[in-house]
């Protein structure tokens, strides 16, 4: 069975959650309504924008943006968009496939933290 994105989506937010990092989904699409007979369509967030939004943990209070894709899945225009506008300003913006994508993006900041609380002892 293929593994769908909102599964890896769940399961990278558990492991932000676990290691204490900020993060949430951010649901972004279309949602059609009806008012008094009327249908009309209501945009969800900004087309384009990443699937995770955070902090980095490295103390620096960077934005974090993770698109997450499968192992085959590609990003659009606009998400390759607003990734590269995000690092442009400073931030941390991926694609990641996996759990262990996240783990090596954010390893040498919590090595950063290691030293730092060795320091402090």
């Amino acid at each position: 069975m293929k593994e769908k994105e909102t599964d890896i989506v769940k399961a990278i937010l558990d492991y932000l959650a676990y290691k204490h990092i900020i993060a949430w989904r951010n649901q972004s699409g279309m949602l059609i309504s009806s008012y008094k007979g009327k249908e009309r369509a209501i945009r969800l967030g900004k087309k384009g924008v990443a699937d995770i939004i955070g902090v980095f943990p490295d103390g620096s209070g960077r934005i974090m943006c993770l698109e997450v894709k499968t192992q085959i899945g590609k990003p659009t225009p606009e998400q390759s968009e607003f990734l590269e506008s995000v690092r442009e300003a400073g931030g941390i913006a991926e694609i990641v496939r996996s759990i262990e994508d996240v783990i090596k993006l954010i390893k040498p900041s919590q090595e950063y933290y290691k030293r730092k609380i060795k320091e402090l002892e």
